[in-house]
């Protein structure tokens, strides 16, 4: 019976620390939305958007000690990587100061759970939880609040419901075996553990707690919480077996560091745990294990943080892509994780803009065009498939995101980024279709005419191409896309009385003539279009209108 209520206690100990999680990520939601969504650029190149290594570091470090699980952290980066979101030396960043965070889970349990002896509050704080989970159900914030409480609740439960059954072990368990373990045992023990349970903060757990009870010794425990630190890498490896190259990069990272900072703690530190205990001024146990697991990690990172580039490209050498696309994997990207999912949607969509207006702009006759920027039909068709493609694979994504819960404002989000990929698309469809008459044009086949266009579309796209890069004030974009539409519309009319009043003075065939109305037409909806998705991208807009 007591293996049996520590596996129980073990039990409630992982759901209250799944609660927590959980919670604490909701409760975090808008912050990590501003983390994760990229700025309103619609280009950037990997030094723009690589954070420093410290703060990718530092981002880690918080996000793991706010949310108390490494695992999840770094699942959450493999699915921002392989959606584009972040590159691959900031994910390994995060990854590696995951590491360090993690280790505060050790300390609050070890101040609450057994220094402060918290565990008879379990009860009292489950009873308040459920109350507020059952008389107040409409209000989401207060919901993640009391399920967080609820979690704390469960946790303080299963440790105590850990710590009573583990004092009766001795007399049910060979512990003379146990403890002829070597420390590489226990090591091996602790990797094994975590791989299966698939949480090193519970391996931890059961570690203090076999302090605390006496089954173990402190460097028993120590070998045993070095190995949990290793055996934490198989949740990146399960995640990124069937997943995208960047996420088995990560996974390859994450081993790596680990593997590195594993083996210097069990060869180099182990040995010599009396003597840095002794200099730390450490003779409780149960601290003095929390701040083994603490200091090793603190080492590792400071010496892999100077080289984390040459790391980086070292780790970029393998499982490299045979042909690398500029868009996202967004098959990689789960609708579990719905900030994510849309974060990587709104960067797909910028993505499409920037790419509609570089082929519109190759396309149309502007006066600025260097001969060596013109794309051949093949190019224009390769390029526009790989819009429409994309576009399908976003829209599939929508829908599979469309049928979880989501609040009213990720909706509408939704909505826009939709909106915006398809009105994208379909400007440079608009285009694709006057490809022919547009060479026509520019070889002078409808004589003057090819001036005017090229001096009117100087005039209408001039002020909307600096958006696609950098940061900009929104009143300043307000303001470029007003003006963007009414020159469209300017444009349009002044045109189309152009080709009428100098069709007629020179004679132009009626054929001609509803060829240059046509391309004037195609022009101004291919605008229009671009204009559209320019403001479901970059601007709050009231609602989302989709036109035929």
């Amino acid at each position: 019976m007591a293996l049996f209520n520590l596996l129980v206690g073990l039990g409630i100990f992982l759901y209250g620390i799944s609660q927590l999680e959980n919670a604490l990520r909701q409760l975090g939601r808008t912050r990590l939305q501003q983390l994760f969504e990229p700025g309103p650029q619609l280009k950037s190149t990997d030094a723009d958007s690589q954070l420093h290594a410290w703060k990718s570091v530092a981002l880690g470090v918080i996000t793991t000690a706010l949310l108390q699980s490494s695992s999840m952290v770094s699942l959450m980066v493999q699915a921002l990587a392989a959606a584009g979101l972040i590159p691959l030396v900031n994910g390994i960043g995060v990854i590696l100061g995951a590491n360090l965070g993690t280790t505060l889970t050790g300390w609050l349990v070890t101040l609450l759970g057994f220094k402060l002896s918290l565990d008879s509050l379990s009860i009292p704080l489950m009873g308040i939880a459920c109350l507020g989970l059952i008389f107040y159900p409409a209000n989401r914030q207060t919901q993640n609040g009391f399920t967080a409480l609820l979690g704390i609740g469960l946790l303080l439960f299963g440790l105590g419901q850990m710590k009573a059954a583990v004092e009766y072990l001795p007399a049910t368990l060979p512990m003379d075996q146990l403890a002829n373990w070597s420390p590489l045992g226990f090591l091996l023990l602790g990797t094994v553990l975590t791989a299966l349970i698939q949480s090193s903060s519970a391996t931890m757990m059961v570690a203090l707690t076999a302090l605390h009870s006496g089954l173990l010794e402190l460097p028993a425990a120590a070998a045993l919480i070095i190995g949990a630190d290793l055996g934490t890498t198989s949740t990146s490896v399960l995640a990124s077996i069937r997943g995208s190259n960047i996420k088995k990069q990560l996974a390859l990272a994450h081993i790596t560091f680990n593997l590195v900072v594993d083996m210097l703690a069990f060869i180099l530190l182990l040995p010599i745990l009396p003597q840095i205990l002794s200099a730390l001024g450490l003779h409780d146990p149960l601290f003095s294990l929390v701040a083994f697991h603490s200091l090793f990690n603190l080492i590792g990172l400071s010496l892999f943080i100077p080289f984390i580039h040459p790391f980086t490209r070292w780790i970029g050498n393998f499982f490299q892509d045979d042909e690398e696309s500029r868009y996202p994997d967004l098959a990689e990207v789960s609708v579990k994780e719905p900030e994510v999912a849309l974060a990587a949607l709104r960067h797909t969509s910028h993505l499409l803009v920037g790419d509609a207006i570089e082929l519109n702009r190759l396309s149309l006759p502007f006066s600025e065009q260097d001969e060596e920027e013109e794309l051949s039909d093949d190019e224009f068709a390769s390029r526009y498939e790989a819009l429409k493609t994309t576009e399908s694979r976003l829209l599939t994504r929508a829908g599979e995101l469309q049928q979880s819960p989501l609040e009213t404002e990720q909706t509408h989000r939704l909505n826009r980024w939709i909106g915006c990929a398809r009105e994208a698309v379909l400007s440079v469809r608009s285009i694709k279709g006057l490809r022919e008459d547009l060479e026509n044009l520019e070889q002078g086949e409808f004589g003057p005419f090819q001036q005017h266009f090229q001096h009117e579309l100087d005039k209408l796209y001039r002020p909307v191409l600096p958006l696609r890069s950098g940061n900009h004030d929104s009143h300043y974009v307000q303001e470029c896309l007003q003006q963007f539409e009414r020159n469209n519309t300017l444009m349009h009319e002044h045109l189309h009385n152009l080709i009428i009043e100098e069709g007629t003075r020179h004679h132009t065939s009626g054929g001609d003539l509803s060829t240059l109305l046509n391309i004037n037409r195609e022009i101004w909806q291919a605008t229009d279009r671009l204009h559209d998705a320019l403001e479901f991208l970059l601007l709050e807009t009231p609602a989302v209108e989709f036109k035929d």
